[in-house]
């Protein structure tokens, strides 16, 4: 069973999925338009993949608290 606080952690994370996501859309469709000089597009690519590699273990850790 969850505390008030393990609920109110796991809800407020649910609710952040879909901003995460559309960071990583709108990084998607900024690679995509062009416009970007290389070193910015390196820059993008790179900040996507720690926002998606960070939001992934934060998931996970809270998935395994949760099975506890």
């Amino acid at each position: 069973m969850f505390s008030g606080n393990q609920s109110r952690f796991l809800l407020e994370l649910s609710g952040h999925q879909e901003g995460v996501g559309a960071v990583l859309e709108e990084g998607a469709r900024m690679l995509s338009e062009g416009g970007l000089s290389k070193e910015e597009e390196d820059e993008v690519r790179v900040q996507m993949k720690l926002l998606n590699s960070r939001w992934e273990a934060l998931r996970i850790k809270a998935m395994e608290k949760q099975a506890w």
